[in-house]
């Protein structure tokens, strides 16, 4: 299991990305808060690996919901 690090999880404008070694993928969108954005990818370097992230939102869960049930405020 791997766990998000600084060099994979990154920022671009209102969205937050994953990058390895396939390109990227969509982590989540920040659209009306783009400050919570830096506090969500601490949040998920420190509580979620990758492959659970990415198997939670491909059965639908959403971005905040994935963090929320982890205690993400």
């Amino acid at each position: 299991m791997k766990f998000f690090d600084k060099s994979n999880l990154v920022k671009e404008g209102e969205y937050v990305y994953y990058k390895d070694a396939n390109g990227k993928k969509f982590v989540a969108r920040f659209k009306y808060n783009a400050s919570r954005a830096n506090k969500f990818m601490t949040f998920l370097r420190r509580n979620i690996t990758v492959e659970k992230y990415f198997k939670e939102y491909d059965e639908g869960m959403t971005p905040l919901a994935i963090a929320r049930d982890r205690g993400f405020v």
